[in-house]
């Protein structure tokens, strides 16, 4: 018989802590699935490790005493090797913390090689600690036994040393990001600051219990610490416990996909004053850069390039965003000539027009009573003056946002705080400043939201109705601007997620429908229903319907709700260039958006012109680059017999099969 603990291990002690990890594993396991945060698998491993470890402790213990080789073994290597794998997941969320607050000047460590360093100390420490753990387990002899003990202790020294430098990284980063500006203007806009607590913790705890294993194997197998049970169960037991549950309360999918949730309503309340600090740090940070980048403030006489990416020959005065594409040359066809069976479909091409001058609104009266402070004043006439650039076009929309909208500015904080939350976000999307202007958008489209419901209780009649509507349809340009810039952000989109999205925000736009004494509001509201009932005899899109791909069955249900569709389709694309090709979304029934989320191939082809449509309207700049990943990831999901029928489309988006729509 060998006598393989100094003590008489407990059982009802150790068959507690196996309950404890198992139950921590099984929700661990749930989380990992419904988050997909795939990336703390190797946490739920070294949670099972301690619930398998402790498993054998607790068979050991109903052995006593006569102990087996077999449970001793699995208790000493897995209890050894769990908070290794603990540490790997920690690491990774560090890394990832940074990159989505956008903080990797902050960092030490690049965040792509923070991640691959400390896994490889992670590496070496599981190797060391395994070999050593074999060598221990198998040890006939005191000199076998001290080798085996050796390596655990290199092992160990490399986990404690590398989880000491991770310590200090993640103090830095912490202590920088702080005392940059960023870090105060996103700390309410994310869950960061509670991340990086959950982050010392769990070290704190894996520390504490890698000194006591470290001390243990130094002092040998007659040493203190392996003489009674109770030093086992507080120094390694209980700190694993409490690192594994604290990850089941505050699972990091919390806090690492925050940048999505929406804010509170004690967030919307509290005042633009907050950025005070932020804006005496540098406040000429953000003017100086964009206007060297995207040159806001365009005055009356300056020469302004046509949009290279437009592809009809109408200039139009918004500028460059993230997609670079050839600038298009004169009477650029919209689609091939033999596919040119509508002549409403025939582009039509405009004089380039004089450069309006600016409205007639005093907008320095519109924000003396706003804030106090000149920088801010600036920025927010920055962000206005975004808006005015981007809604400037010829079309016959112009009146409607250009004018109309900014005069309901000058009457509503609502109107004014929505303008300012869309430009934010658009301007977020372009790729600048990002966390800071995420923060900034959310902060006025909350307080707009806020006045709005405000308004809305004091009851709907002729002096308010014009600026809630106008607050309303701003309300819903944003949420679909961000509902498409949360959905790109993740890898896990399906094809019909960006669609359903825009089909809301319409049908909440349509759902207002007040009576607003303005030709032009009127006449895009009472448009809104038109398309639904309106068909062509001429139609372009009518092969989407004749089409009989090699494999699979075609049903009589599902031509007669795509041939509706494609009436719709073809309809906004005879309107391309005075329509507004978003209506198809809420247009189509629900029977064609079940078709869609069940990915029929059919239905997904639709989408896909209906993408095409979107990009060549050009009239949607909140949600520029939609319709290229859109209608990327319907040709990924399109089997191969059906890519021949999208060759008009794929040759207007320029997509192959290589990559993705340019």
């Amino acid at each position: 018989m060998v006598n393989y603990y100094r003590y008489e291990p407990s059982l009802a002690a150790n068959i507690i802590f196996v309950i404890i990890f198992a139950l921590s594993s099984g929700v661990h396991l749930f989380q990992i699935f419904k988050t997909r945060t795939w990336f703390f698998i190797p946490f739920l491993v070294g949670s099972l490790f301690e619930t398998i470890g402790f498993i054998g402790r607790a068979i050991g213990a109903g052995q006593a005493p006569d102990y087996t080789f077999g449970p001793y073994v699995m208790q000493t290597l897995l209890l050894l090797l769990g908070p290794t794998c603990y540490a790997a997941s920690i690491y990774m969320i560090l890394g990832r913390l940074i990159r989505m607050l956008k903080a990797e000047k902050h960092s030490l460590i690049r965040p792509n090689w923070l991640t691959k360093i400390f896994l490889l100390g992670d590496v070496i420490s599981i190797v060391l600690q395994g070999i050593g753990g074999g060598k221990l387990a198998n040890a006939n002899t005191p000199d076998e036994r001290t080798s085996g003990e050796n390596i655990i202790i290199g092992g160990l020294t490399v986990q404690i040393l590398f989880f000491g430098l991770f310590i200090i990284v993640t103090g830095l980063f912490h202590f920088r990001f702080l005392k940059d500006s960023t870090g105060r203007v996103s700390s309410s806009g994310t869950n960061w600051q509670r991340s990086l607590v959950l982050i010392y913790v769990a070290s704190v705890l894996i520390l504490i219990r890698s000194l006591f294993r470290m001390i243990e194997y130094i002092e040998g197998h007659d040493g203190e610490l392996q003489s009674k049970e109770v030093y086992v169960l507080v120094l390694d037991a209980v700190p694993m416990t409490i690192a594994s549950i604290m990850f089941n309360v505050f699972h990091p999918s919390n806090f690492l996909n925050a940048r999505s949730k929406n804010l509170t309503d004690s967030e919307a309340d509290e005042p633009l004053g907050y950025w005070q600090g932020y804006w005496e740090n540098d406040p000429w940070e953000i003017t100086k850069l964009w206007e060297t980048k995207v040159a806001f403030l365009q005055y009356p006489g300056t020469a302004q390039p046509p949009a290279g990416s437009c592809l009809r020959d109408a200039f139009c005065e918004y500028f460059a965003t993230r997609r670079t594409r050839e600038s298009s040359g004169n009477a650029v066809e919209i689609v091939p000539k033999q596919m040119q069976s509508c002549t409403e479909s025939t582009p039509i091409t405009s004089p380039r027009p004089k450069v309006q001058t600016r409205i007639s609104l005093t907008l320095y009266e519109i924000f003396d009573a706003r804030t106090s402070s000149l920088p801010e004043r600036l920025f927010e006439l920055q962000l206005l003056q975004h808006f005015i650039d981007m809604t400037k076009k010829t079309t016959k929309t112009q009146a409607t946002w250009s004018f109309w909208i900014l005069e309901q500015a000058t009457l509503s904080i609502s109107v004014m705080d929505a303008i300012l939350g869309t430009a934010a976000s658009h301007l977020q999307n372009l790729g600048k400043f990002e966390t800071k202007l995420l923060f900034i958008s959310h902060r006025y489209m909350a307080r707009a939201i806020e006045v709005h419901k405000r308004d809305l209780d004091g009851g709907v009649n002729e002096s308010n109705t014009a600026r809630l509507f106008a607050t309303c349809a701003l309300i819903c340009m944003h949420a679909n601007l961000r509902a498409y810039s949360i959905e790109s952000e993740s890898n896990q989109r399906q094809p019909h997620d960006w669609f359903i999205s825009c089909r809301k925000a319409l049908n909440l736009f349509n759902g207002v429908s007040p009576i607003v004494e303005n030709p032009s509001i009127n006449q895009e509201l009472s448009s809104l229903s038109c398309i639904i009932s309106h068909q062509i005899h001429t139609n372009p899109f009518s092969f989407l319907l004749h089409w009989k791909p090699e494999s699979g069955s075609i049903y009589q249900q599902e031509i007669e709700i795509c041939t509706t569709a494609v009436a719709q389709l073809s309809y906004i694309y005879a309107n391309l260039v005075t329509g507004k090709p978003l209506r198809f979304a809420v247009a189509v029934s629900d029977s064609f958006v079940d078709l869609v989320v069940a990915k029929n191939p059919r239905a997904l082809a639709i989408c896909g012109y209906f993408y095409m449509i979107v990009r060549q309207g050009r009239q949607i700049w909140w949600i520029d680059g939609a319709p290229e990943r859109e209608f990327d990831l319907v040709m990924r999901c399109l089997p191969k017999d059906w890519r021949l029928v999208m060759d008009w489309a794929a040759r207007v988006f320029q997509w192959n099969d290589g990559g993705e729509a340019t």
